[in-house]
């Protein structure tokens, strides 16, 4: 599913192999059951693999419609950037967060979470059992604002 950044969709790679990207130094990675995320040096996250349930946070979920009635999902072969950052008010409007450098990663099999230099908490990807912590069971397609750690004397500096 392109998580290997390989630049193809081969099933299985049975000895390392160095993958193609060229940014700023990366200094952690996460890789998870159908894709990955790279976090470099400035806290920027690029993402690569499969987006079902968009846990790439490109806010799209890869399936596109090939004919009638027949949904094809593409695949992520080269890491991009995660560009936006969102939270959501009590009356559903959507805002940008602006100034968000991360500084950690964390995902399970199709979400991820990152805290950020201010200690707030953002999660993307399959909404299922309230596993994003947004009170409701939505799949988010960007990195969304957790509320519960946006407080004075809440946070997280590592997940």
């Amino acid at each position: 599913m392109g998580k290997l950044r390989l630049g193809n969709q081969t099933d299985a790679v049975t000895s390392p192999a160095q993958i193609k990207y060229n940014a700023q130094p990366t200094t952690k990675m996460a890789c998870e059951t159908e894709f990955s995320m790279i976090m470099d040096c400035k806290g920027n996250l690029c993402s690569f693999g499969f987006p079902e349930y968009g846990q790439l946070g490109h806010n799209w979920d890869g399936e596109f419609i090939i004919r009638a009635l027949r949904i094809k999902n593409d695949f992520e072969l080269v890491p991009q950037r995660v560009a936006i950052y969102i939270e959501k008010t009590k009356d559903w409007q959507i805002l940008p967060v602006p100034n968000v450098v991360v500084r950690n990663v964390a995902g399970g099999a199709n979400h991820m979470l990152v805290p950020d230099s201010q200690k707030r908490v953002f999660s993307w990807g399959f909404g299922g059992y309230g596993r994003l912590g947004h009170a409701e069971q939505k799949d988010e397609m960007v990195p969304r604002l957790v509320k519960l750690f946006d407080f004075p004397g809440r946070g997280a500096f590592q997940i």
